[in-house]
This record gives C-alpha cells, sequence and structure tokens, in this order.
C-alpha cells in the first residue's frame, strides 16, 4: 500500500501522530488532515505543520475531538479522506484495583468511541489503520 490523496491522521499532532505523518509525507500522500482535539494550539503543531509543508505536502491542522460524532462528520465533509491513521489516545496507566468508570470512559472513549464514529462515517478508503495502546 501506497498512501495517496487526503490522509487523516487522528491525534496527528501527538509524537506518534507525528511519526506516521512524517512517513506518510515521505510516502506520497498530497494531503495530510491532522486531527486533534487542540488543533493548532497543540504543543509542536505549527512547527510539525511547517516541517511537512516544506517536504511538499499540503497539510491541515484541525481541532476536532474524533468521539464526538458531529464534529467528525463535519470535519469529514470539509476533508473528505482516502485513508485513515487512527493514533489518538489518552494515556492514563494505572493498576487494575485503581481503575474506576470514570478512568476507563477517558480511554475508551478516545480509542473506542472515536475508532467506532471513524469506521461508520469515513466510507470507503484505501488504508483504515488503528493503533493500539
Amino acid at each position: 500500500w501506497r498512501p495517496s490523496g487526503t490522509v487523516l491522521v487522528t491525534g496527528g499532532t501527538g509524537a506518534l501522530g507525528g511519526h506516521v505523518a512524517r512517513w506518510l509525507a515521505g510516502a506520497g500522500a498530497e494531503h495530510l488532515v491532522l486531527a486533534g482535539r487542540r488543533g493548532l494550539e497543540a504543543p509542536g503543531a505549527v512547527e510539525l505543520r511547517e516541517e511537512l509543508a516544506g517536504s511538499g505536502v499540503r497539510v491541515s491542522v484541525v481541532a476536532c475531538d474524533v468521539a464526538d460524532r458531529d464534529a467528525l462528520a463535519a470535519l469529514l465533509e470539509e476533508h473528505p479522506v482516502d485513508a485513515v491513521f487512527h493514533t489518538a489516545g489518552v494515556l492514563d496507566d494505572g493498576v487494575l484495583e485503581a481503575l474506576t468508570p470514570e478512568r476507563f470512559e477517558t480511554v475508551f472513549r478516545a480509542k473506542v468511541r472515536s475508532a467506532l464514529n471513524l469506521h461508520e462515517l469515513v466510507g470507503d478508503v484505501s488504508a483504515f489503520v488503528l493503533f493500539s495502546s
């Protein structure tokens, strides 16, 4: 598989998302949509956008919580995508006995609800890649 067209990277301004975005840019993606809850307000987002744009790739950094179905639908309407890389997640390490329903929901929302929304809203794409946490 080789990336082409528009590729959505959720968690796109995070460490893993940035690594994936750099790979996609070097492998042929024409347009990267880097989605994260903070958009350009995320640490390093402006620098990442400039770095990727400097390699000749069109880059859109957007603030979007992909666990919010309506927000994701609006993003996909504005930026139809050809492939998806779901790298978003929330880190909440702890021992099993310390797991509360609230902590579980925070992590579940970022990974699983977001993945389900992507699955239901994206449509046919050339790649649909989910990163585990």
